[in-house]
């Protein structure tokens, strides 16, 4: 039988509150459940105690080296633990933006349902994701053809570039609301001219061809593009 720890450490001033858990994978029972109110300092003598108390209720049925690593003295250095802390939850961050990006590229590639139950794993694992997550999102479902889940997305902050309004102006004429089609429509004219200039490329006319053709290589299936020219032609942008 093999036993999982899980908790949680909230902090407020100079206290720590410290809650722990000792489950059984196999059955997910809980075996064990404790909470510890304490002075900061004291948090490496609360590892302990929390360790002392796994091992007794366990008698006989945890092996004697994982005992032995449960009893084992931890750090005493406040400032390494600290970073140990603050690294584990950047990596575990990072797993979830690796995460976010294989769904957005498995959405160019057509693969739309794995795409975006990637981002949404993504977002389940952070929390606090960064609106690029949001963003990949909103491309899914513009390519899923999700129009109003595409606009409430969108609107709450992921508009990062031309791509973005593209998808929201198309949404919204997709819709039927043009007035929101056409204002939005202008910004992504606007961006779209700046991305553009900085690449030192020279519009000359605001039309699908100067502004959108390049999108047409990010994605794999036609279908997927011609949505995006589709709706920027109902928001109002010319061949």
């Amino acid at each position: 039988m093999e036993y999982a720890v899980e908790g949680s450490v909230r902090k407020a001033g100079n206290r720590v509150r410290i809650s722990a858990q000792l489950i059984e994978v196999e059955t997910g029972n809980h075996i064990w459940a404790e909470r510890y109110d304490r002075e900061l300092e004291d948090i490496f003598a609360v590892q302990d105690e929390v360790a002392r108390a796994i091992v007794a209720v366990l008698p006989g049925r945890v092996e004697k080296a994982v005992a032995e690593r449960g009893q084992r003295k931890p750090t005493d250095n406040m400032k390494a633990y600290e970073f140990v802390l603050r690294g584990t939850m950047h990596w575990t961050r990072l797993n979830a933006e690796m995460m976010a990006w294989n769904g957005d590229a498995l959405n160019m590639l057509g693969r739309h349902e794995e795409g975006r139950n990637l981002i949404l794993e993504a977002m389940r694992l952070d929390p606090l994701h960064p609106p690029l997550y949001d963003w990949f999102l909103g491309g899914v479902l513009f390519s899923e053809r999700r129009y109003e889940d595409v606009v409430q997305v969108l609107t709450g902050g992921a508009l990062l570039n031309s791509l973005a309004y593209a998808w929201l102006a198309g949404a919204y004429a997709y819709l039927g609301r043009f007035e929101e089609a056409h204002r939005t429509l202008e910004t992504f004219i606007r961006e779209r001219r700046r991305e553009l200039a900085t690449a030192n490329i020279l519009v000359e006319a605001d039309t699908i061809g100067t502004l959108a053709e390049a999108y047409q290589n990010q994605y794999r299936l036609k279908a997927d593009w011609e949505n995006v020219f589709d709706g920027l032609r109902k928001a109002g942008l010319s061949d």
